[in-house]
């Protein structure tokens, strides 16, 4: 379902599922495996997708991701979500006019912080 492109609302998909992986009564609906495939659409999604309010879900569900028990447990990617967000962060810097939103901003800046944390 969610890696229809722009047959489906993909922001939508993503709302619904950071919804189920959120609530206590669901944390074992999705196994790593299915963890690990919505972070490689989300790393791809992310690169490519212009819309701001997707953006904004794309970095609310990576960073769900990275909350669930079961990826603290067996990390997937940290290295290429960090070379994303430090993307991000250097096409803000880069960016003249236009920028981020501000939930864009915020969203960055909580998956920045959590990097921060995991190196100390």
């Amino acid at each position: 379902m969610t890696n229809r492109g722009i047959c489906y609302r993909f922001d939508k998909c993503l709302d619904t599922i950071s919804i189920i992986l959120s609530k206590e009564q669901s944390q074992d609906f999705f196994n790593i495996n299915d963890l690990n495939v919505l972070l490689d659409i989300c790393l791809q999604e992310i690169q490519r997708e212009k819309d701001k309010d997707v953006r904004v879900q794309i970095l609310r569900m990576i960073e769900t991701i990275m909350d669930h028990e079961m990826y603290r447990t067996y990390p997937y990617k940290l290295d290429d979500i960090r070379d994303i967000i430090n993307e991000l962060i250097l096409y803000e810097d880069e960016a003249q006019g236009g920028g981020y939103s501000d939930k864009e901003k915020e969203y960055i800046s909580r998956l920045n912080l959590k990097f921060q944390m995991i190196n100390m």
